[in-house]
Protein backbone atom coordinates (compact mmCIF):
# COMPACT_ATOMS: atom_id res chain seq x y z
CA UNK A 1 0.00 0.00 0.00
CA UNK A 2 2.92 2.35 0.71
CA UNK A 3 4.19 1.85 -2.86
CA UNK A 4 0.74 2.75 -4.21
CA UNK A 5 0.58 5.78 -1.96
CA UNK A 6 3.93 7.24 -3.06
CA UNK A 7 3.62 6.08 -6.67
CA UNK A 8 6.61 3.73 -6.80
CA UNK A 9 5.88 1.21 -9.56
CA UNK A 10 9.19 -0.61 -9.11
CA UNK A 11 8.58 -1.18 -5.40
CA UNK A 12 4.98 -2.20 -6.04
CA UNK A 13 5.97 -4.67 -8.76
CA UNK A 14 8.65 -6.22 -6.57
CA UNK A 15 6.15 -7.42 -3.96
CA UNK A 16 3.85 -9.18 -6.46
CA UNK A 17 4.28 -12.94 -6.78
CA UNK A 18 2.37 -15.36 -9.00
CA UNK A 19 2.89 -17.89 -11.78
CA UNK A 20 0.03 -16.22 -13.64
CA UNK A 21 1.17 -13.56 -16.08
CA UNK A 22 -2.44 -12.44 -16.44
CA UNK A 23 -2.71 -11.78 -12.70
CA UNK A 24 0.63 -9.95 -12.62
CA UNK A 25 -0.57 -7.77 -15.49
CA UNK A 26 -3.82 -7.11 -13.64
CA UNK A 27 -1.76 -5.73 -10.76
CA UNK A 28 -0.05 -3.29 -13.11
CA UNK A 29 -3.49 -2.17 -14.26
CA UNK A 30 -4.54 -1.82 -10.62
CA UNK A 31 -1.45 0.29 -9.94
CA UNK A 32 -2.36 2.60 -12.83
CA UNK A 33 -5.96 2.81 -11.61
CA UNK A 34 -4.79 3.89 -8.16
CA UNK A 35 -2.47 6.52 -9.59
CA UNK A 36 -5.43 7.94 -11.51
CA UNK A 37 -7.61 7.87 -8.40
CA UNK A 38 -4.89 9.67 -6.44
CA UNK A 39 -5.49 12.72 -8.59
CA UNK A 40 -8.66 13.16 -6.59
CA UNK A 41 -7.77 15.17 -3.49
CA UNK A 42 -10.24 13.26 -1.33
CA UNK A 43 -8.62 9.81 -1.69
CA UNK A 44 -6.61 8.63 1.32
CA UNK A 45 -4.64 5.38 1.05
CA UNK A 46 -4.14 5.11 4.77
CA UNK A 47 -2.77 1.57 4.67
CA UNK A 48 -4.54 0.96 7.98
CA UNK A 49 -5.22 -2.75 8.53
CA UNK A 50 -8.80 -3.24 9.72
CA UNK A 51 -8.24 -6.97 10.15
CA UNK A 52 -5.22 -9.27 9.87
CA UNK A 53 -5.16 -13.07 9.79
CA UNK A 54 -1.98 -15.17 9.62
CA UNK A 55 -2.04 -18.93 9.05
CA UNK A 56 1.48 -20.29 8.62
CA UNK A 57 2.81 -18.91 5.34
CA UNK A 58 -0.54 -17.37 4.38
CA UNK A 59 -1.71 -13.89 5.27
CA UNK A 60 -4.94 -11.99 4.71
CA UNK A 61 -5.37 -8.28 5.39
CA UNK A 62 -8.45 -6.06 5.19
CA UNK A 63 -6.97 -2.71 4.17
CA UNK A 64 -8.68 0.65 4.62
CA UNK A 65 -9.10 3.25 1.89
CA UNK A 66 -10.97 6.53 2.37
CA UNK A 67 -12.68 8.31 -0.51
CA UNK A 68 -14.61 11.54 0.03
CA UNK A 69 -14.58 10.88 3.76
CA UNK A 70 -16.15 7.42 3.35
CA UNK A 71 -14.35 4.30 4.56
CA UNK A 72 -13.84 1.49 2.06
CA UNK A 73 -11.92 -1.75 2.50
CA UNK A 74 -10.19 -4.22 0.20
CA UNK A 75 -9.01 -7.75 1.00
CA UNK A 76 -5.36 -8.41 0.12
CA UNK A 77 -3.69 -11.83 0.26
CA UNK A 78 -0.04 -12.47 1.04
CA UNK A 79 2.30 -15.45 1.15
CA UNK A 80 5.65 -15.74 2.93
CA UNK A 81 8.50 -16.78 0.64
CA UNK A 82 12.23 -17.07 1.35
CA UNK A 83 12.62 -13.41 0.38
CA UNK A 84 9.72 -12.20 2.54
CA UNK A 85 5.99 -11.57 2.33
CA UNK A 86 4.59 -11.08 -1.16
CA UNK A 87 1.20 -10.02 -2.49
CA UNK A 88 -0.44 -13.02 -4.21
CA UNK A 89 -3.72 -13.87 -6.00
CA UNK A 90 -6.84 -14.39 -3.87
CA UNK A 91 -7.05 -17.63 -1.90
CA UNK A 92 -10.74 -18.09 -1.16
CA UNK A 93 -10.02 -21.18 0.93
CA UNK A 94 -8.52 -18.69 3.40
CA UNK A 95 -11.69 -16.74 4.18
CA UNK A 96 -11.73 -17.38 7.91
CA UNK A 97 -13.59 -19.89 10.04
CA UNK A 98 -17.09 -21.03 9.11
CA UNK A 99 -19.85 -19.40 11.13
CA UNK A 100 -23.60 -19.62 11.62
CA UNK A 101 -26.23 -17.13 12.72
CA UNK A 102 -29.46 -18.99 13.37
CA UNK A 103 -32.97 -18.40 14.66
CA UNK A 104 -36.30 -20.11 14.09
CA UNK A 105 -36.86 -17.87 11.08
CA UNK A 106 -33.47 -17.92 9.46
CA UNK A 107 -30.01 -19.49 9.22
CA UNK A 108 -27.09 -17.55 7.72
CA UNK A 109 -23.99 -19.58 6.87
CA UNK A 110 -20.78 -17.73 6.10
CA UNK A 111 -17.05 -17.35 6.73
CA UNK A 112 -15.38 -14.90 9.10
CA UNK A 113 -14.50 -12.27 6.49
CA UNK A 114 -18.22 -11.79 5.85
CA UNK A 115 -19.20 -11.16 9.47
CA UNK A 116 -20.30 -7.54 8.80
CA UNK A 117 -22.41 -8.66 5.84
CA UNK A 118 -23.98 -11.53 7.78
CA UNK A 119 -24.86 -9.16 10.62
CA UNK A 120 -26.48 -6.73 8.17
CA UNK A 121 -28.62 -9.55 6.78
CA UNK A 122 -29.51 -10.83 10.24
CA UNK A 123 -30.66 -7.39 11.37
CA UNK A 124 -32.86 -6.83 8.30
CA UNK A 125 -34.31 -10.04 6.86
CA UNK A 126 -36.46 -11.02 9.88
CA UNK A 127 -38.23 -7.65 9.69
CA UNK A 128 -38.88 -8.20 6.00
CA UNK A 129 -40.30 -11.65 6.66
CA UNK A 130 -42.53 -10.33 9.44
CA UNK A 131 -43.76 -7.37 7.39
CA UNK A 132 -44.43 -9.55 4.37
CA UNK A 133 -46.36 -12.13 6.33
CA UNK A 134 -48.36 -9.47 8.14
CA UNK A 135 -49.42 -8.04 4.78
CA UNK A 136 -50.13 -11.37 3.10
CA UNK A 137 -51.40 -13.29 6.14
CA UNK A 138 -48.89 -16.10 5.61
CA UNK A 139 -49.06 -19.44 7.32
CA UNK A 140 -45.92 -20.69 9.05
CA UNK A 141 -42.94 -20.21 6.75
CA UNK A 142 -40.04 -22.60 6.23
CA UNK A 143 -36.74 -21.48 7.70
CA UNK A 144 -34.93 -19.11 5.34
CA UNK A 145 -31.38 -20.36 4.70
CA UNK A 146 -28.78 -17.92 3.37
CA UNK A 147 -25.35 -19.01 2.18
CA UNK A 148 -22.70 -16.32 1.67
CA UNK A 149 -20.00 -17.63 -0.66
CA UNK A 150 -16.55 -16.21 -1.48
CA UNK A 151 -17.09 -17.13 -5.10
CA UNK A 152 -17.40 -14.66 -7.97
CA UNK A 153 -19.43 -17.13 -10.03
CA UNK A 154 -22.29 -17.14 -7.50
CA UNK A 155 -25.35 -15.24 -8.66
CA UNK A 156 -27.93 -13.97 -6.20
CA UNK A 157 -30.81 -16.41 -6.23
CA UNK A 158 -32.60 -19.45 -4.84
CA UNK A 159 -31.22 -22.95 -5.20
CA UNK A 160 -33.13 -24.75 -7.94
CA UNK A 161 -34.63 -27.45 -5.72
CA UNK A 162 -34.76 -25.46 -2.47
CA UNK A 163 -37.02 -22.41 -2.82
CA UNK A 164 -36.11 -21.01 0.61
CA UNK A 165 -32.35 -21.47 0.23
CA UNK A 166 -30.67 -18.27 -0.96
CA UNK A 167 -27.10 -17.94 -2.22
CA UNK A 168 -25.19 -14.65 -2.22
CA UNK A 169 -21.66 -13.81 -3.30
CA UNK A 170 -19.48 -12.17 -0.67
CA UNK A 171 -19.32 -8.39 -1.13
CA UNK A 172 -15.70 -8.54 0.04
CA UNK A 173 -14.66 -10.08 -3.27
CA UNK A 174 -14.37 -6.44 -4.32
CA UNK A 175 -13.67 -3.17 -2.48
CA UNK A 176 -16.50 -2.58 -0.02
CA UNK A 177 -18.00 0.57 1.43
CA UNK A 178 -17.85 -0.26 5.13
CA UNK A 179 -20.88 1.78 6.18
CA UNK A 180 -22.90 0.06 3.45
CA UNK A 181 -21.58 -3.50 3.31
CA UNK A 182 -24.92 -4.74 2.02
CA UNK A 183 -24.79 -2.87 -1.25
CA UNK A 184 -27.97 -1.28 -2.65
CA UNK A 185 -27.99 -3.46 -5.79
CA UNK A 186 -27.78 -6.65 -3.72
CA UNK A 187 -30.31 -5.36 -1.21
CA UNK A 188 -32.83 -4.64 -3.98
CA UNK A 189 -32.25 -8.04 -5.61
CA UNK A 190 -32.84 -9.87 -2.33
CA UNK A 191 -35.91 -7.75 -1.59
CA UNK A 192 -37.40 -8.69 -4.96
CA UNK A 193 -36.64 -12.39 -4.56
CA UNK A 194 -38.10 -12.51 -1.07
CA UNK A 195 -41.20 -10.54 -2.05
CA UNK A 196 -41.96 -12.90 -4.93
CA UNK A 197 -41.34 -15.93 -2.75
CA UNK A 198 -43.68 -14.67 -0.04
CA UNK A 199 -46.41 -13.95 -2.59
CA UNK A 200 -45.99 -17.44 -4.06
CA UNK A 201 -46.12 -19.03 -0.61
CA UNK A 202 -49.22 -17.06 0.37
CA UNK A 203 -50.88 -18.34 -2.82
CA UNK A 204 -49.93 -21.93 -1.94
CA UNK A 205 -47.66 -22.08 -4.96
CA UNK A 206 -50.49 -21.52 -7.44
CA UNK A 207 -49.11 -19.67 -10.48
CA UNK A 208 -51.72 -17.53 -12.27
CA UNK A 209 -51.47 -17.59 -16.06
CA UNK A 210 -51.11 -14.49 -18.23
CA UNK A 211 -53.35 -12.60 -19.04
CA UNK A 212 -55.54 -13.44 -16.04
CA UNK A 213 -56.28 -10.59 -13.62
CA UNK A 214 -54.64 -12.61 -10.86
CA UNK A 215 -51.39 -12.56 -12.83
CA UNK A 216 -51.29 -8.75 -12.84
CA UNK A 217 -52.43 -8.52 -9.22
CA UNK A 218 -49.61 -10.81 -8.16
CA UNK A 219 -47.05 -8.63 -9.96
CA UNK A 220 -48.40 -5.50 -8.28
CA UNK A 221 -48.29 -7.04 -4.80
CA UNK A 222 -44.74 -8.35 -5.30
CA UNK A 223 -43.61 -4.94 -6.57
CA UNK A 224 -45.23 -3.19 -3.60
CA UNK A 225 -43.51 -5.54 -1.15
CA UNK A 226 -40.15 -5.08 -2.89
CA UNK A 227 -40.42 -1.31 -2.53
CA UNK A 228 -41.48 -1.64 1.10
CA UNK A 229 -38.52 -3.90 1.90
CA UNK A 230 -35.85 -2.02 -0.03
CA UNK A 231 -37.06 1.53 0.40
CA UNK A 232 -36.49 2.06 -3.33
CA UNK A 233 -39.34 3.59 -5.29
Amino acid sequence: MAALRVGDRTAYSSIQRSDSEAWLQSQQTLYDDYQTLKQQPNLILSGHALDVEIDGPRGRVLVEEILNGVQYARVWFYCRFDDGWRHVPPDYTFWGDQRLLESDQMAIRYWAVDEPFAQALASTLPAWLNAGCAALICADLPQLVVDIQPDESVETGWLADEPWHLRLASPFLHPVRMDQVWQPESRLAVAELLAKQLVSTAANGVEPVYPADAYYLRQVIASWLTKRFSGVE
